[in-house]
């Protein structure tokens, strides 16, 4: 009985007390029911702290050293990357990466509770020393140590994703091994480790590395460095060839990231053999960023490269690497394959001497004017040199035929190709050419160094210049799209490049001998890739020009009785009329692709098919003249 009466005073007493709060708050049941919903809303939002500090000593300052993130699906990680200029960290993650499996680890010296928030100011996550789940769900996220310091400091963080293939490269033995290959300038240090490529599917290629160190010579010298990579077995990466050799290369000289990949991709898309696969990926090296490059194949010769059959890869260089001839013109010729280290002195001698006199020989008959075209074919190959003369024609190259250009015998032939080394075209550096105007056979810049160039040889020869101009004319479709593969090019990598510009920073390239300064408005990558495409799109329009190339045509005619008729065609084209214009004059025009109008033709038509040719006058370089014939049918019926 007493239990119940004391039960009930309680219970008296409690509900007194509610009443009495009720009153003296003055608020309704509704703002009691409304408060105790906000609590609860408030409860939700507490994130609790998982640890005690046990480190009750108050600091000036602690900071975080470093921020690693790994991706528990791939168990590839990446380290923040801080940016100078903006004073900002970025954290750039690779299109697989599920943000919300991150996990997230800190490098700090002493222990601290390290509070998240999102951009606008609300708490989205806090930790002792270790992980916070799911901060990096957002773009941008600032980290604040606010315990134990007097001065808080704190972090803005930039997630970016990739919008192209990451490549990891683990090299063992860590930091200082790769410190290593980064020290030595001969590249005589290599060191294993892992590749592991991940595609933008999120797809893993991870191989052995037999070998990893460094490559180039002038690009070796600049803070961004190039490297070649062997890796255990032959693999097929991004859909490339099977191969285990492949290189990185920087493109730290174009401030475009983009010659390199558009000229090669004409190579190719002309049709020279060989023209080395490339694809733009992220590197990470031992977690850090390193950059934007292409994982290219290297020029050399295998099953799935140049197939030289017991004959020769060369390349004119200027280089010398101790396998090299010269010839009596004194052009220096670097024997690529066969491996001459792998020969003994005799062999190595033997197949100098007989590579020395093939190639004096075919300097020989090049500059013979009179040679005809069928003996000239049994040495050279003219379609692929009429070939690689555009790609370096239309890309200002002045290394053409002085370095970094390759050549390889093929069934007792010499072949132009592979097309390598691009990232100093059309007026990259301070060597500079104009856009407009001939070039390869001319004295611009360095190429007059050039003791004996062959296409002066060759464009001394009627039937060179008439094939120069007819692969010219038939790729004019292609070569006008270049300019729009460029802007494809730049959509596809601009994230990457963005960052990699954060990494390497564009005035730091841009620091050279005052002598040889970049080219003036050249102070970001913005003004280098207009820069590249102004120089591209004139380039184009100047040699279309010089070929009076037409859209298309348009004719009129007027028969005997003065009626007049007007109709359009393109190349090619069939033109029926009936048989009451034969005996009328014809008209035609050319229409150039701005809309202008030019007078090409004038002439009586006979009754039956009418082979009318139209010739544009070109002048196939500064030194040698020709005609290009053109010619178009008109049917009358």
């Amino acid at each position: 009985m007493k239990k119940i009466i004391s039960a009930a005073i309680l219970l008296i007493i409690f509900n007194l007390g509610c009443l009495y709060l009720i009153y003296d708050s003055n608020l309704s049941l509704d703002e009691i029911d409304n408060n105790i919903k906000d609590k609860e809303n408030q409860i939700e939002e507490v994130v609790i702290i998982p640890h005690t500090l046990k480190d009750n000593t108050i600091y000036k300052k602690l900071s975080i050293d470093e921020i690693v993130v790994s991706d528990s699906d791939t168990n590839l990680s990446v380290k923040w990357l801080y940016n100078s200029e903006d004073k900002e960290y970025y954290l750039y993650l690779p299109t697989s990466f599920d943000r919300r499996k991150l996990n997230i680890k800190f490098s700090i010296k002493k222990e601290t509770i390290i509070t998240a928030y999102d951009e606008s100011g609300k708490k989205i996550g806090e930790s002792y020393n270790e992980e916070i789940s799911s901060i990096f769900n957002h773009d941008k996220v600032t980290l604040k140590l606010e315990t134990n310091v007097e001065k808080i400091s704190e972090y803005k963080i930039n997630v970016v994703i990739s919008d192209i293939p990451t490549l990891f490269i683990d090299v063992d033995g860590g930091n200082k091994a790769f410190k290593q290959i980064l020290s030595s300038s001969n590249h005589s240090v290599s060191k294993t480790g892992k590749f592991s490529l991940v595609d933008t599917n999120g797809e893993i290629t991870s191989i052995d590395m037999k070998k990893f160190k460094g490559r180039g010579n002038a690009t070796w010298t600049r803070p961004k460095k190039p490297f070649a990579i062997k890796l255990s077995k032959n693999s097929s990466i991004l859909g490339m060839k099977s191969s285990n050799d492949w290189l990185l290369i920087t493109n730290y000289a174009d401030g475009s990231l983009s010659r390199n990949s558009l000229f090669l991709y004409f190579a190719d898309a002309i049709g020279l053999d060989y023209t080395p696969e490339y694809r733009p990926v992220d590197v990470f090296i031992n977690n850090e960023y390193y950059g934007n490059y292409i994982l290219t194949s290297k020029v050399e010769s295998d099953e799935s490269r140049v197939d030289n059959n017991d004959d020769y890869l060369l390349e004119i260089e200027n280089h010398p690497d101790g396998n090299e001839i010269r010839l009596k013109s004194g052009n220096l010729i670097s024997i690529k394959n066969p491996d001459l280290d792998k020969l003994s002195s005799k062999e190595k001698s033997t197949l100098k001497n007989n590579l020395r006199t093939k190639l004096n020989k075919l300097e020989e008959v090049l500059n013979d004017p009179k040679i005809k075209q069928k003996d000239l074919e049994k040495y050279i190959d003219l379609e692929s040199f009429a070939k690689y003369y555009w790609v370096q024609e239309l890309s200002l190259n002045f290394d053409v035929q002085r370095g970094s250009n390759y050549f390889y015998y093929k069934d007792g032939k010499i072949y132009a190709g592979p097309i390598w080394d691009m990232d100093n075209t059309l007026n990259r550096s301070y060597i500079y050419a104009p856009n407009t105007g001939y070039f390869t056979l001319d004295n611009y810049a360095l190429s007059r160094r050039i003791r004996n160039n062959w296409f002066r040889g060759l464009f001394n020869k009627k039937y060179f210049q008439e094939l120069a101009d007819k692969i010219f004319i038939e790729n004019m479709d292609l070569i006008s799209k270049l300019p729009e593969k460029l802007d494809e090019y730049y959509k596809m990598i601009d994230t990457s490049i963005k960052m990699n510009y954060i990494r390497w920073p564009y005035k730091a390239m841009m620091v050279q001998d005052p002598k040889h300064p970049w080219r003036k408005g050249d102070k970001s990558y913005a003004d280098a890739k207009d820069i590249f495409k102004t120089s591209l799109i004139d380039r184009i329009n100047w040699y279309k020009n010089q070929y009076e190339i037409y859209d298309k045509f348009q004719y009129e005619i007027e028969n005997k009785n003065g009626k007049k008729t007007t109709g359009t065609f393109s190349k090619n084209n069939k033109v029926t009329l009936s048989k009451s214009y034969a005996e009328s004059k014809i008209v035609i025009y050319g229409i150039k692709e701005d809309g202008t109008k030019v007078k090409v033709k004038e002439e009586s038509l006979k009754e039956g098919n009418n082979d009318i040719e139209i010739i544009s006058n070109k002048k196939t370089t500064s030194k040698y003249k020709k005609i290009n014939q053109s010619k178009y049918l008109i049917s009358i019926y």
